[in-house]
C-alpha cells in the first residue's frame, strides 16, 4: 500500500521526510491508497485562504504541487534560547573539508536559525556606541563608522540568516564574505554601466520600472557568475545564500551612498532618519530579491554543469520577473493616502510577499535535499557529493 501526501496527493518516496512534489512535511498523518486512488485529508476549502493560494502558485512555479505550510515559528523558536560561543563558531566554520557534512548527514528538517539576531544585535550596539561618540561628545570622526555600521547591520544579519538556513553547509563564510564585498561592489559597477547606456524617463512610473530592471540585472549578473564559478553547487538553499550575499553587498553600499549624500545635502538628522528607514525596510529589498532568483537559478541548475541556457529557462525568468515587478512597485510613487505613506504600506506589503516566496523556496529546497530522485541523477551531472565550495571573483 503506497503512501500519499496529505497536502497535494502525490505519491511519497519511501522513508522521505518531505513530499518531493510540494515540500510538505511528512509525519504520521499520511493518506493511503490502492490502485492510485488518493484518499486526501486536505480540507477542500483551505486553498480559499489568500496565503495558501499564493504559496500554492509559487510552489507550482518551482515545480511542486499544493500549498505550503509556512513554519514561521521555527524561524524564531531558537532566537530567545541560550547558545554557546562554540555553537556560533561552528556556524561560522562551515564549508571546509572538515566541517561540511556528508550528503547522507544533511538535515532536511525545517531550520531554526538564531545567530543572525546576535549578529544584528552586535552591529546595533556598535552603532549605538558610535552614535554616542557623535552626538554626546560631538566627535565627527566617528560619523563614517556610524554610517557604515548602520548600513551593513541588517543586510549582513540577513546573510547570517541564510547561512544558517543553508542546510548543506557547503559554502564557507570566507567565500560568502568575498561575494558580499566584491560581488556587491561588482554588481554596482554593472548597474551604473547599464544606467549610463540607458535613457532615463521623466515619468516616475516608467523610471521605477527601468530602475527595477537595471538594478536586478546588475545583481543577477553577479549571482549567475558566482554560481557558474562554483560548479559543485546543486541545492536551492545554496542559491538563496549566494543571492542574498550579492544583494546584501549591493544594499549596504547603496545605503552608505544615500546617507552620505543626505548628510551633505541636508543635515545630520535627515541622514539619520534615512538610515533608520532603510535599515527597517532592508529585509524586503535587495537581499530578498537577489536571494529569490539565486534560488531560482539553482532550481534550474540542480547538479548539472552550468550553461548559459539556464538563464533563459522559464522557471528562472519567472522568478526573476517577479523580483523586477516587486522592485519596480517599491520605487513607484503610489499614493494610498497620508497614513499609508507614513507607515510605508506599499513597501510593507512587498516585504511580506517577498518573504512568503522565500519561505516557499526554503521548503522546496529542503524537500530537494530529502529527494532520492535528486541525489541519484544521471552520470552526465557533476558529482553528487556535498563538496565544500570555493570561488574566485
Amino acid at each position: 500500500m503506497a503512501n500519499f501526501c496529505t497536502n497535494c496527493g502525490s505519491k511519497l518516496v519511501e522513508n522521505s521526510t518531505f513530499c518531493t512534489s510540494c515540500g510538505h512535511a511528512v509525519g504520521d498523518n499520511v493518506s493511503n491508497a490502492n490502485n492510485g486512488n488518493v484518499n486526501s485529508n486536505v480540507n477542500p476549502n483551505s486553498n480559499q485562504n489568500v496565503i495558501n493560494k499564493f504559496t500554492k502558485q509559487i510552489n507550482e512555479l518551482a515545480g511542486g504541487k499544493g500549498a505550503v505550510n509556512l513554519r514561521l515559528r521555527d524561524l524564531f523558536s531558537n532566537v530567545f534560547k541560550k547558545h554557546t560561543t562554540e555553537a556560533a563558531t561552528e556556524i561560522f566554520t562551515c564549508g571546509t573539508k572538515n566541517t561540511t557534512p556528508k550528503e547522507s548527514e544533511i538535515s532536511s528538517s525545517w531550520p531554526k536559525p538564531w545567530l543572525y539576531t546576535r549578529v544584528c544585535l552586535m552591529f546595533a550596539i556598535t552603532f549605538l556606541l558610535l552614535q554616542i561618540c557623535v552626538e554626546l561628545f560631538d566627535n565627527g570622526k566617528a560619523l563614517p563608522g556610524m554610517m557604515f555600521v548602520g548600513a551593513i547591520m541588517v543586510p549582513f544579519a540577513l546573510i547570517i540568516f541564510f547561512l544558517e538556513v543553508n542546510a548543506p553547509r557547503n559554502i564557507s563564510f570566507y567565500d560568502i564574505s568575498k561575494i558580499f564585498f566584491v560581488g556587491g561592489g561588482a554588481s554596482l559597477v554593472i548597474t551604473l554601466f547599464l544606467y549610463s547606456i540607458t535613457e532615463g524617463s521623466d515619468d516616475h512610473y516608467v523610471a521605477a520600472i527601468l530602475t527595477g530592471i537595471i538594478e536586478e540585472v546588475g545583481k543577477a549578473a553577479i549571482v549567475v557568475y558566482c554560481i557558474a564559478k562554483m560548479p559543485n553547487l546543486k541545492y536551492m538553499l545554496n542559491g538563496l545564500l549566494i543571492g542574498a550575499a550579492v544583494g546584501a553587498g549591493f544594499a549596504t553600499f547603496e545605503t552608505v551612498g544615500y546617507i552620505f549624500e543626505f548628510f551633505f545635502n541636508y543635515d545630520y538628522d535627515t541622514m539619520k532618519d534615512v538610515l533608520y528607514l532603510r535599515a527597517i525596510l532592508a529585509p524586503g529589498g535587495h537581499v530578498a530579491w537577489a536571494a529569490i532568483y539565486g534560488a531560482a537559478l539553482m532550481l534550474v541548475k540542480k547538479n548539472k554543469t552550468f550553461n548559459s541556457s539556464m538563464i533563459i529557462d522559464k522557471k528562472f525568468l519567472s522568478f526573476f520577473g517577479i523580483t523586477v515587478i516587486l522592485h519596480s512597485i517599491w520605487d513607484m510613487p503610489i499614493d494610498l493616502g497620508e497614513l499609508a505613506q507614513k507607515i510605508f504600506l506599499v513597501q510593507d506589503v512587498l516585504i511580506i510577499i517577498a518573504w512568503i516566496i522565500i519561505l516557499v523556496l526554503i521548503q522546496v529546497g529542503l524537500s530537494q535535499i530529502g529527494s532520492k530522485e535528486f541525489t541519484n541523477e544521471s552520470s552526465t551531472h557533476v558529482s553528487s557529493q556535498n563538496i565544500p565550495q570555493q570561488t574566485n571573483i
